[in-house]
């Protein structure tokens, strides 16, 4: 199953020439599509994985692994106790951020 080149989540069907899930290659072709917004399961999604963002393994209900927790500042850590629909969401991508930035 492909990964989508924006988001990072895994779809189903035909790929875009630039290897977009649906929602990312709506987001990008429909300028009043906005922001995109990832899935809830998206975010069930990785906290159950046992591999995290950056490919090395991790404890499943963790957001990210040891070495990539450590690397995040100390608001970026707080925000990732937050709850699903709690604000979890917003922290986790603003800690992807950070740590591909």
């Amino acid at each position: 199953m492909p990964t989508c080149a924006e988001c990072k989540s895994f779809y189903s069907g035909s790929s875009s020439t630039r290897g977009l899930c649906q929602d990312c290659e709506d987001a990008r072709t429909d300028p009043a599509y906005g922001k995109v917004k990832k899935s809830w399961s998206f975010y069930t999604d990785a906290l159950h994985s046992e591999e995290c963002h950056c490919g090395r393994p991790k404890k499943r209900g963790h957001a990210f692994c040891y070495k990539c927790y450590q690397s995040l500042s100390n608001d970026s850590k707080k925000g990732l106790w937050c709850r699903l629909g709690d604000g979890f969401e917003q922290s986790y991508d603003e800690a992807v951020r950070e740590l591909e930035g």
